[in-house]
C-alpha cells in the first residue's frame, strides 16, 4: 500500500482519496448517513455520528476526514472538539474495507490537529456492541473511562403518574 498526497491512497485497485473539512454539507452528511445505514444493518448497532459543525471551540479546525473509492464513501472519522481540553474522536468503515489500516490512516489527520494545538486528551468513543470498535481500541491500549448514559421518558410516564419528574424551565442561572 501506498499514499501519493497528489494522487490518493493505492490499495491493490482501490485508488482511494482522504479529504479533511470544517463543515459538513448537505451531499457529505447524506454520505456518512448512507455509509452508517450500512454498517447498522451489518453491526446491528444503531449509533450515529454527531455531524453537527457547530460545537467546536474552533471553527476552522478539520473535524471531519474522510476516505473515498472512487465516488462511494467507505471510512470517515469525525473529531468533535468543543474546547481546548480534549478531541472526542469517532471513526467507521464500511465493512467490506475493514482490516486494511483505513481508520488508522484517518486517525492519523486527528492526531495533526491534536498535536498542532496541544489539546492534552484524546478520547476514543465506542458503542458497546462495536466489535471492531473494541478491537481498534484494544490495539491503542485505550483504557476504559467512563460511558455516558441517556435517560428518557415518555408523555405517558407523566401522565399515569409513574414517575417522579418535574419539568421547570431553565432560568438565565442555570
Amino acid at each position: 500500500m501506498s499514499y501519493n498526497k497528489r494522487k490518493g491512497f493505492r490499495a491493490e485497485e482501490l485508488l482511494v482519496k482522504i479529504t479533511s473539512h470544517t463543515h459538513v454539507d448537505e451531499q457529505l452528511a447524506k454520505e456518512i448517513r448512507r455509509l452508517e445505514n450500512n454498517i447498522k444493518e451489518y453491526d446491528g448497532i444503531n449509533n450515529e455520528m454527531y455531524i453537527a459543525d457547530n460545537l467546536n471551540f474552533d471553527a476552522s479546525l478539520p473535524w471531519v476526514f474522510t476516505m473515498h473509492n472512487g465516488e462511494e464513501l467507505i471510512s470517515v472519522v469525525t473529531a468533535f472538539i468543543p474546547s481546548k481540553k480534549e478531541i472526542e474522536l469517532m471513526g467507521i468503515t464500511h465493512p467490506g474495507h475493514r482490516r486494511n489500516g483505513y481508520f488508522s490512516i484517518l486517525e492519523k489527520q486527528v492526531y495533526e490537529t491534536w498535536d498542532k494545538h496541544n489539546i492534552p486528551s484524546l478520547l476514543y468513543v465506542l458503542n458497546e456492541d462495536s466489535h471492531s470498535g473494541k478491537a481498534v481500541a484494544a490495539k491503542r491500549e485505550a483504557v476504559y473511562q467512563y460511558t455516558e448514559f441517556q435517560m428518557e421518558y415518555t408523555a405517558d410516564d407523566l401522565e399515569k403518574g409513574t414517575c417522579n419528574l418535574e419539568i421547570l424551565r431553565a432560568g438565565e442561572n442555570d
